[in-house]
C-alpha cells in the first residue's frame, strides 16, 4: 500500500521515473528525513495498514 523512505538527516528527493513506476505499480512513496520516517511508519502500522519502510541511518 505504501513505501515510507528515510533518507538520513534530510529530505532527498526521488527520482521522478522510480516514483512515477512506483505509482504505476499501485504503491504509494512517501519521502521524508528518517527521524520522520520512523514515526509515519510506526503511525502506519499501529492503523494496520500495508507498509515497508527503507531506512538511512542519521
Amino acid at each position: 500500500e505504501i513505501l515510507v523512505l528515510g533518507t538520513g538527516d534530510r529530505v532527498e528527493r526521488l527520482h521522478p521515473i522510480m516514483l512515477k513506476h512506483m505509482r504505476a505499480c499501485g504503491i504509494a512513496v512517501e519521502v521524508q528525513d528518517t527521524h520522520n520516517a520512523c514515526a509515519t511508519f510506526n503511525f502506519l502500522t499501529s492503523e494496520k495498514r500495508m507498509v515497508a519502510a527503507g531506512l538511512i541511518p542519521p
